[in-house]
């Protein structure tokens, strides 16, 4: 049954209200906490007792974000990070079943909600406010302490030199057209106390949130805490960067240019 038609019998006026906020408020971060932990059973019973609230596939609301974020576009964060790629044999296993559940979930969102996850594409380089863009709007001299002019004058390319800069954003496009055009994200760039090429920044980032969100989505299974509260902005924040780091890491594996340079 579902919640809110037992409190449709409270008589007081006043308190029918306000259980028909806490249970809506609830119900709402119960279907957030399903997508973002991967439980596509509860999910699944959700859709079928219509607790469900469709509104959240155009915001999940979290108050302290001021950007729209709706509700597919975590799956599709989770789609992204757990293709194959680059978790260590022992975690596979884990990681399949993950995958596994994950997949569940596309499979409601587009036979249940009309919603095809696999063609959707997150902006990841407009979303200001919700992941980590530090060098959103920042000029080649603003990230790297130099100019155009001087990394051509030390004899780098145009692309490599771009190519650092763009993935600092998040520009999948942008980024994926440089390496098409022979960028090798493996130059390496002076920025001080070491030399950081593309691919060490960005596989850093992958690595630390990986562990980050990753150890957070372990304890809640773990303790089988199912708390309405458990998901907050920074691990939203968190979640969304690993997502858009993990794609522009996808690509320069993709491509590869510094191997194929050395045959």
């Amino acid at each position: 049954m579902n919640p809110i038609d037992g409190i449709l019998n409270i008589d007081n006026t006043n308190e029918r209200i306000s259980r028909f906020e806490q249970c809506f408020q609830e119900q709402r971060s119960k279907a957030v906490n399903a997508v973002f932990y991967i439980e596509p059973s509860i999910l699944e019973e959700m859709l079928d007792t219509g607790e469900f609230d469709t509104a959240l596939l155009e915001d999940i609301g979290m108050e302290s974000i001021e950007n729209k974020i709706p509700l597919q576009y975590l799956v599709k964060c989770w789609d992204i990070i757990l293709r194959p790629h680059t978790f260590r044999l022992e975690t596979q296993p884990k990681i399949e079943r993950m995958r596994r559940r994950n997949e569940r979930i596309k499979a409601l969102f587009k036979e249940r909600l009309g919603i095809d996850i696999d063609a959707m594409e997150i902006r990841f380089w407009e979303m200001r406010g919700i992941i980590r863009l530090s060098y959103a709007d920042e000029t080649v001299e603003d990230v790297l302490d130099k100019t155009m002019e001087q990394f051509l004058a030390e004899g780098f390319k145009r692309e490599d030199v771009l190519l650092f800069c763009e993935s600092l954003k998040f520009n999948a496009p942008e980024v994926e057209k440089l390496l098409k055009a022979g960028a090798d994200c493996d130059a390496l760039f002076d920025l001080g106390d070491e030399e950081v090429s593309a691919a060490n920044w960005v596989n850093t980032e992958v690595g630390y949130l990986c562990t980050e969100v990753l150890w957070m989505l372990l304890d809640y299974h773990e303790k089988a805490n199912y708390s309405f509260d458990i998901l907050g902005s920074l691990q939203l924040e968190e979640f969304f960067s690993w997502a858009a780091y993990e794609q522009i890491s996808q690509l320069f594996d993709k491509y590869d240019n510094s191997k194929k340079s050395k045959k």
